[in-house]
Order: structure tokens, then sequence, then C-alpha cells
């Protein structure tokens, strides 16, 4: 990938420089809550969200439960996997999703298509309702705080419809991610989902991914 940043070129590489003689770099990775300046509240704050650095090291270690468990989703007879969160809670998802779907390349689940809820229009969600069969659907609640008002509305909404449709046990239709001790651990805990993923507290909601 090339970038050009054409007239910037001048003020861009001077920053370059800056970043690089700040020894940025090595700061970042030996978490330097202090390069990101401001006062100690603030590095307090910084020094508890960076748990993004060793993401994808954590998750490869829980990738063999997480083919497990899309296993055994797609041997139970699934067929829809809708994905209810907003912004950094669904935005990977999407592209991953529209990625997919744009290269047509072959999911190892083929069988389970996935939709991603990031709205509260009316139409994309009747339209999503009317699409998927609430007996052989599972939702997705995607929520660090826990608390996030239009993921918990898609909630509150799908449950009502997976009850509408008779399912003997409306909770194993659900999974929770959010962050450990939020309202929507508890809430899955008391409504039996099928499944709680909790989110290393120190990862910051923009890097769901």
């Amino acid at each position: 990938m090339k970038l050009a940043v054409g007239r910037e070129l001048e003020s861009v590489q001077r920053r370059i420089d800056e970043l690089v003689s700040a020894g940025a770099a090595a700061r970042i990775w030996r978490r330097d809550a202090t390069f990101w300046g401001g006062d100690g509240a603030r590095q307090r704050s910084v020094a508890q969200r960076l748990g993004w650095l060793d993401a994808a090291e954590q998750m490869r270690a829980e990738l063999p439960e997480l083919r497990t468990f899309a296993g055994d989703v797609a041997a139970s007879g699934i067929t829809d996997a809708i994905l209810l969160g907003m912004g950094g809670s669904s935005l990977a998802a999407e592209v991953l999703r529209a990625g997919i779907a744009e290269n047509r390349l072959a999911s190892h689940h083929r069988g389970v298509r996935l939709h991603v809820l990031d709205t509260t229009d009316p139409r994309t969600i009747a339209a999503v309702t009317e699409a998927i069969d609430p007996a052989h659907a599972l939702f997705i609640v995607s929520s660090k705080s826990g608390g996030t008002i239009e993921a918990m509305a898609l909630f509150e909404h799908f449950y009502a419809v997976v009850e509408a449709a008779r399912v003997a046990h409306p909770g194993e239709r659900f999974v929770a991610i959010t962050d450990p001790g939020t309202s929507l651990e508890t809430l899955a805990r008391d409504r039996a989902f099928r499944r709680v993923f909790l989110n290393p507290p120190d990862i910051g909601g923009r890097y769901s991914a």
C-alpha cells in the first residue's frame, strides 16, 4: 500500500521524525502512559486501556475454543447469526462479512448466515426479523459497557420474537460479549444465555475486532 499525502508531505515527515526521536514505538510497547501526555489522571486512564497491544496474541490462544463453539452452533441447526451491536462492537464484523461476500470466499460453516445490525432503523430491523427463523437463529449481543441502549433495545426486540416463536429455552438463542461485571453479563446469566464471552477490560471498545 502506498499513501500519497501531496502538499502535506513536509509536515507529515516532520511529525514522523518527531515520533522517531521520541522513541514512540518503544514507549508504546513498554506501556509508557506518559507518551500520551496529560496529567496523572489521564495517564492512569491510558494505562488501563493498553490491552490492544497483546489482543492478537490473546485471541490466538482462544481460537480452538472459538472454533469448537462455531462448530457446535452450526451442528445444532442454527441457520442465521445476528450480531446486535453499535459502532466498535460491530464494524469489524461488518467489514469481514462484506469482504467474504464480495470475494465469495467459502466459509468453514457456510450454512450459517451472518447479519450485522448496527442500526435503530425500524425498516432494517423488520427486514432482518422477517428474513430469519427465530427457532434457528442465534443472536449475539455485543456491548463492552453492557449498557449500550441501542444494543439492549435490539436484544429486547429479538428476545420477544424468540418467545413469540415458542422456542422452549429462549436464552439458548443468545450469546453475550461484554466486560466482566456488567449488567449485560448479569442479564445473560439470569436468562441462561447459550454463552457469555468476557472481554479483557483493558481492551477498549474500538479494538473489539
